[in-house]
Protein backbone atom coordinates (compact mmCIF):
# COMPACT_ATOMS: atom_id res chain seq x y z
CA UNK A 1 0.00 0.00 0.00
CA UNK A 2 0.89 3.82 -0.37
CA UNK A 3 1.25 5.87 2.65
CA UNK A 4 2.21 9.53 3.10
CA UNK A 5 5.38 9.40 5.81
CA UNK A 6 6.49 12.13 7.46
CA UNK A 7 10.49 11.50 7.32
CA UNK A 8 12.05 15.03 9.11
CA UNK A 9 10.57 18.37 10.22
CA UNK A 10 8.30 19.77 6.73
CA UNK A 11 9.76 16.40 4.90
CA UNK A 12 6.93 13.84 3.38
CA UNK A 13 7.28 11.41 1.03
CA UNK A 14 5.04 8.55 -0.42
CA UNK A 15 6.37 5.18 0.49
CA UNK A 16 5.16 2.01 -0.20
CA UNK A 17 4.33 -0.34 2.79
CA UNK A 18 2.92 -3.77 3.82
CA UNK A 19 0.93 -4.64 6.44
CA UNK A 20 1.37 -7.12 9.00
CA UNK A 21 -0.91 -10.15 9.71
CA UNK A 22 -4.25 -8.48 10.74
CA UNK A 23 -4.57 -9.31 14.78
CA UNK A 24 -7.13 -10.58 16.47
CA UNK A 25 -10.49 -8.37 16.94
CA UNK A 26 -9.03 -5.86 14.30
CA UNK A 27 -10.53 -4.52 10.99
CA UNK A 28 -8.88 -3.66 8.00
CA UNK A 29 -9.48 -0.53 6.91
CA UNK A 30 -9.68 0.98 3.07
CA UNK A 31 -9.30 4.89 3.92
CA UNK A 32 -11.66 6.93 2.07
CA UNK A 33 -11.00 10.10 3.30
CA UNK A 34 -8.92 11.58 6.10
CA UNK A 35 -8.61 15.38 7.54
CA UNK A 36 -6.41 17.74 8.03
CA UNK A 37 -6.21 18.98 11.76
CA UNK A 38 -3.91 21.49 13.01
CA UNK A 39 -1.99 19.80 15.02
CA UNK A 40 -0.78 17.59 11.81
CA UNK A 41 0.50 20.69 10.55
CA UNK A 42 2.51 21.46 14.00
CA UNK A 43 3.87 17.71 14.09
CA UNK A 44 5.03 17.79 10.71
CA UNK A 45 6.28 21.07 10.32
CA UNK A 46 7.10 22.47 13.83
CA UNK A 47 9.19 20.11 15.64
CA UNK A 48 5.89 18.19 17.33
CA UNK A 49 6.39 14.59 15.70
CA UNK A 50 7.04 12.30 18.91
CA UNK A 51 8.87 9.90 16.11
CA UNK A 52 9.95 9.24 12.48
CA UNK A 53 8.58 8.03 10.17
CA UNK A 54 5.08 8.88 11.21
CA UNK A 55 1.77 8.61 8.53
CA UNK A 56 -0.05 11.13 10.50
CA UNK A 57 -3.97 11.68 10.34
CA UNK A 58 -6.31 10.50 12.86
CA UNK A 59 -9.58 12.46 11.14
CA UNK A 60 -10.13 9.30 8.90
CA UNK A 61 -13.31 7.20 7.88
CA UNK A 62 -13.33 4.48 5.58
CA UNK A 63 -14.56 0.96 4.07
CA UNK A 64 -13.51 -2.21 6.05
CA UNK A 65 -11.81 -4.55 3.44
CA UNK A 66 -10.92 -7.39 5.91
CA UNK A 67 -13.36 -7.49 9.15
CA UNK A 68 -15.22 -9.44 11.84
CA UNK A 69 -18.54 -10.49 12.84
CA UNK A 70 -20.52 -7.45 13.25
CA UNK A 71 -17.98 -5.65 10.88
CA UNK A 72 -17.89 -7.07 7.84
CA UNK A 73 -16.32 -6.28 4.46
CA UNK A 74 -18.53 -3.30 3.17
CA UNK A 75 -18.66 -1.37 6.35
CA UNK A 76 -18.56 1.72 6.27
CA UNK A 77 -17.31 3.06 9.43
CA UNK A 78 -14.99 6.02 11.13
CA UNK A 79 -12.56 6.10 13.68
CA UNK A 80 -12.01 6.85 17.07
CA UNK A 81 -8.21 7.84 17.18
CA UNK A 82 -8.00 7.15 20.74
CA UNK A 83 -6.54 3.85 21.91
CA UNK A 84 -7.08 3.63 25.58
CA UNK A 85 -4.67 1.04 27.85
CA UNK A 86 -7.86 -0.97 29.00
CA UNK A 87 -5.96 -1.66 32.53
CA UNK A 88 -5.93 1.60 34.40
CA UNK A 89 -8.23 3.04 36.91
CA UNK A 90 -10.08 5.72 34.52
CA UNK A 91 -10.22 3.01 31.93
CA UNK A 92 -11.72 1.18 34.56
CA UNK A 93 -14.39 4.24 35.09
CA UNK A 94 -14.68 4.19 30.87
CA UNK A 95 -13.04 7.45 31.08
CA UNK A 96 -11.25 6.68 28.28
CA UNK A 97 -9.87 10.32 27.59
CA UNK A 98 -8.13 10.28 31.07
CA UNK A 99 -6.23 6.74 29.85
CA UNK A 100 -2.60 7.52 31.37
CA UNK A 101 -0.98 4.75 29.00
CA UNK A 102 -2.90 5.37 25.93
CA UNK A 103 -1.99 5.21 22.22
CA UNK A 104 -3.44 7.32 19.41
CA UNK A 105 -4.21 6.95 15.54
CA UNK A 106 -1.55 9.48 13.75
CA UNK A 107 0.52 10.69 16.63
CA UNK A 108 1.92 8.31 18.65
CA UNK A 109 0.91 5.35 15.97
CA UNK A 110 0.67 5.48 12.46
CA UNK A 111 -2.99 6.98 11.70
CA UNK A 112 -5.09 7.26 8.23
CA UNK A 113 -2.95 9.23 5.86
CA UNK A 114 -2.32 5.46 3.76
CA UNK A 115 -4.82 3.73 1.80
CA UNK A 116 -4.89 1.09 4.19
CA UNK A 117 -5.03 1.32 8.13
CA UNK A 118 -5.89 -1.93 11.00
CA UNK A 119 -8.21 -0.42 13.12
CA UNK A 120 -9.31 -2.35 16.57
CA UNK A 121 -13.06 -3.55 16.14
CA UNK A 122 -13.49 -1.38 19.27
CA UNK A 123 -12.72 1.85 17.84
CA UNK A 124 -15.16 1.68 14.32
CA UNK A 125 -18.26 3.61 14.51
CA UNK A 126 -20.41 2.32 10.99
CA UNK A 127 -22.04 4.97 9.41
CA UNK A 128 -24.84 5.12 7.16
CA UNK A 129 -25.24 5.36 3.64
CA UNK A 130 -26.46 8.90 3.86
CA UNK A 131 -23.39 10.39 5.07
CA UNK A 132 -20.55 10.70 2.81
CA UNK A 133 -16.80 9.96 3.97
CA UNK A 134 -16.01 12.93 4.04
CA UNK A 135 -18.24 14.35 6.31
CA UNK A 136 -17.60 11.06 8.34
CA UNK A 137 -13.84 11.95 8.97
CA UNK A 138 -15.20 15.17 10.77
CA UNK A 139 -16.71 12.87 13.25
CA UNK A 140 -13.81 13.25 15.54
CA UNK A 141 -13.84 16.84 15.81
CA UNK A 142 -17.72 17.26 15.98
CA UNK A 143 -17.17 15.05 18.98
CA UNK A 144 -15.26 17.50 20.34
CA UNK A 145 -17.45 20.37 19.79
CA UNK A 146 -20.51 18.77 21.42
CA UNK A 147 -18.84 17.76 24.25
CA UNK A 148 -17.71 20.86 24.88
CA UNK A 149 -21.56 22.63 24.20
CA UNK A 150 -22.69 20.09 26.36
CA UNK A 151 -20.87 21.16 29.00
CA UNK A 152 -21.74 24.78 28.41
CA UNK A 153 -25.49 23.66 28.11
CA UNK A 154 -25.65 27.23 26.21
CA UNK A 155 -30.01 28.55 26.85
CA UNK A 156 -31.56 30.68 24.34
CA UNK A 157 -29.59 33.70 25.52
CA UNK A 158 -26.53 35.08 23.55
CA UNK A 159 -23.41 33.40 23.39
CA UNK A 160 -19.64 34.87 22.05
CA UNK A 161 -17.23 31.96 20.59
CA UNK A 162 -13.82 33.79 20.57
CA UNK A 163 -11.80 32.30 17.96
CA UNK A 164 -13.35 31.54 14.07
CA UNK A 165 -11.30 28.28 13.46
CA UNK A 166 -12.96 25.16 11.99
CA UNK A 167 -14.20 24.34 15.37
CA UNK A 168 -15.78 27.04 16.25
CA UNK A 169 -17.51 27.21 12.64
CA UNK A 170 -18.42 23.26 13.41
CA UNK A 171 -20.11 25.20 16.71
CA UNK A 172 -21.75 27.51 14.94
CA UNK A 173 -23.24 24.81 12.69
CA UNK A 174 -24.55 22.87 15.47
CA UNK A 175 -25.98 25.77 17.62
CA UNK A 176 -27.47 26.97 14.10
CA UNK A 177 -29.86 23.40 14.19
CA UNK A 178 -30.12 22.62 17.71
CA UNK A 179 -30.89 26.44 19.70
CA UNK A 180 -32.08 28.31 16.82
CA UNK A 181 -33.12 31.28 18.97
CA UNK A 182 -29.48 31.75 20.56
CA UNK A 183 -27.38 34.33 19.48
CA UNK A 184 -24.47 33.47 18.33
CA UNK A 185 -21.24 36.46 17.94
CA UNK A 186 -18.00 34.78 16.46
CA UNK A 187 -14.81 37.17 17.00
CA UNK A 188 -12.60 36.52 14.90
CA UNK A 189 -9.61 37.85 12.39
CA UNK A 190 -9.98 36.03 9.48
CA UNK A 191 -12.19 37.43 6.63
CA UNK A 192 -12.79 33.87 4.98
CA UNK A 193 -13.50 32.55 8.41
CA UNK A 194 -15.66 35.15 9.67
CA UNK A 195 -17.61 35.26 6.27
CA UNK A 196 -18.10 31.57 6.43
CA UNK A 197 -19.41 32.03 10.00
CA UNK A 198 -21.67 34.60 9.02
CA UNK A 199 -22.95 32.58 6.10
CA UNK A 200 -23.77 29.70 9.05
CA UNK A 201 -25.99 32.32 10.90
CA UNK A 202 -23.68 33.66 13.04
CA UNK A 203 -22.84 37.48 13.63
CA UNK A 204 -19.26 38.69 13.47
CA UNK A 205 -16.63 40.80 14.88
CA UNK A 206 -13.18 41.37 12.97
CA UNK A 207 -9.63 42.70 14.18
CA UNK A 208 -11.16 46.15 14.31
CA UNK A 209 -14.03 45.66 16.12
CA UNK A 210 -16.37 46.49 13.79
CA UNK A 211 -19.02 44.13 12.70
Amino acid sequence: MRALCLIDDGVLEIQRRTLPELRRGWCRLAVRAAGVCSSDVARGFFGGARRWPLVMGHELAGEVVEGIEGLPAGTRATVFPLLPCFACPPCAAEEYALCGSYDYFGSRRDGGFAELLDVPAWNLLPITEGVSFDDAALCEPLAVVLHALDRLEPGEGELAIVGDGFLALLAVAVLRRTRPGLRVTVLGRHPGKLARAAALGAEVVGPEGAE
